[in-house]
């Protein structure tokens, strides 16, 4: 017999403990105990560190619970479990990994998503009560979704309040990662685990779109000096600096036209099917059964529901038999499924009509043609006119994306035949 489960909840391991960093690594010097509950304590951010460097060393640990146990942020606003998160892309043994009540926003959720996104066994993840909003659970269902991530269950119970897009532009944490769209102007504070994750982030969605990072990133100033392209460890994972002020663009541009070559006069509607079939994700084989699995999971809670519907809106496409499995047995919240992911059906207009009978009240038929008028009526193929969009509306939200991504793949048509100075 040996000792392989440790539980040491709230008995003021961290901050309260003179000797915090022995104990925590005579704790995980064990070579038996494979289960920590170490949750309700109270640790700071090197502490948390160096809680992720023994578990890496360790590598036998296959059950962590740290909930609750961030102590207060630095001035950033970092919370101290970001420190602990993001050295864990270099563990191969975790199954099981409790982070819920420890304050993880749309920030932290990136953190993660970058951190687990290779990670071999990791299956449960446990995020409750944590301000995630609509961002961070977008980060979540992207990991999920992942062929190269193991997760196939995770819990975000009370995750649906946390910033929206707009309120996170105008907050300290005024940047963030728009996968279907990643271009534009950074600039990185290297030095915070969560501007590190979106600057990985970044050079994956170079990859995804076969974009080489010496052609796509430009305009680079680093307040370091000369700033090289980071290699991948052992792991695969970019070794990103951790010092200095990093200023960059991110163009997909060349990204774009390699994957429209030749597309230069085919119709509007071709074109943007073919963009989102490369940004946007449908879920694999693999992955479809965890997916709707954590649906039917969520059934009865529809504050979650709505914002998962939400997420899943601005990343992914499915087919008219999923969506239809979406609304299976959830009468409650078929005008959501319709009226948030209408604009996500493959199949054209025909796909679309069929989602739109899936509607079980003639009531809740008007009300979702009401909501979705401004889509349904969009012309893709002339769309020129005076727009006036709510963008939380999903479906206002879908118009607008479209809208600037014909301008962008126009501007582009136009300065290759010397059209624009």
């Amino acid at each position: 017999p040996c000792l392989r489960s440790v539980c040491l909840s709230g008995v003021g391991l961290g901050i309260k403990s003179g000797d915090a960093k022995a104990n925590i690594g005579r704790l995980l010097g064990s070579s038996t105990v494979t289960e920590l509950d170490i949750s309700w304590n109270c640790f700071s951010a090197e502490l948390f560190q160096h809680l992720a460097v023994r578990v890496v060393e360790m590598q036998r640990l296959r059950s962590l619970n740290v909930a609750n146990c961030s102590a207060a942020g630095n001035s950033l606003g970092d919370a101290p479990i970001l420190f602990f998160m993001e050295p864990l892309s270099n563990d191969d043994v975790l199954t099981h990994l409790d982070v819920s009540l420890n304050r993880i926003n749309f920030s932290g959720a990136l953190v993660l998503e970058d951190t687990l996104a290779r990670h071999k066994r990791l299956e449960k993840l446990n995020l409750a009560q944590n301000p995630l909003g609509v961002l961070g659970v977008r980060s979540v269902l992207r990991l999920l979704a992942r062929t190269t991530s193991a997760l196939i269950e995770f819990n975000i119970e009370g995750c649906s309040n946390g910033p929206t897009v707009d309120a996170a532009r105008r907050s300290i944490e005024s940047q963030h990662f728009n996968a279907s769209n990643p271009g534009g102007r950074y600039e990185l504070n290297l030095t915070r685990p969560y501007h590190r994750a979106l600057l990985r982030m970044l050079y994956k969605a170079c990859e995804t779109s076969n974009a080489d990072p010496a052609v796509a990133f430009t305009d680079i100033v680093y307040s370091e000096g000369h700033y090289k392209h980071p290699q991948r460890n052992a792991n695969g994972v970019r070794r990103v600096p951790e010092t200095g002020i990093l200023q960059l663009t991110l163009s997909t541009e060349c990204a774009m036209e390699k994957v429209l070559a030749g597309m230069e006069e085919a119709p509007f509607s071709q074109i943007l099917d073919r963009h989102f079939s490369q940004t946007r994700l449908r879920p694999s084989f693999h992955k479809v059964v965890p997916l709707f699995a954590q649906w039917r999971r969520m059934s009865g809670h529809q504050l979650e529901q709505v914002t998962v519907l939400k997420a899943l809106s601005k990343d992914f496409v499915f087919t008219y038999a999923q969506i239809e499995e979406m609304c299976n047995k959830e009468k409650q919240i078929f005008s959501h499924v319709v009226n948030n992911l209408i604009h996500c059906v493959l199949g054209g207009q025909t796909a679309r009509y069929l989602t739109f009978m899936l509607t079980p009240t003639f009531g809740e038929f008007i009300w979702n043609l009401v909501s979705c008028a401004k889509l349904l009526a969009f012309n893709v193929e002339n769309p020129t006119g005076h727009y006036t969009l709510n963008l939380e509306n999903c479906s206002d939200y879908a118009v607008a994306e479209q809208l600037l991504l014909l301008d962008r793949w126009e501007s582009n048509v136009c300065r290759r035949r010397g059209a624009v100075p």
